[in-house]
């Protein structure tokens, strides 16, 4: 029986350490071997408590601009519908 080999592993050692980040953190939108990988890679790297929390305050502040981006655009066609533009 042949051994599968682990589709994430080579993948992942191009990704840049914020996507390795956002996939531990968001655990539940990854397959469970996914994360294992990204886990394993994050290891591997031996990032600094300082990098890992610049990262997560950038991804958090990259979230809070999507989110007011959204909320920008549901605000204008709500606007566009109320008018019949």
């Amino acid at each position: 029986m042949a051994i599968t080999p682990n589709p994430f592993t080579e993948k992942y050692k191009a990704y840049s350490n914020k996507e390795i980040i956002v996939i531990i953190d968001n655990a539940s939108e990854y397959q469970p071997l996914a994360v294992t990988t990204a886990v394993q890679e994050f290891k591997c790297r031996n990032i600094p408590q300082e990098e890992v929390i610049r990262i997560r305050n950038e991804i958090s502040s990259d979230l809070e601009d999507t989110e007011r981006n959204s909320l920008t655009t549901k605000f204008n066609n709500v606007g566009k519908v109320v008018l019949n533009e």
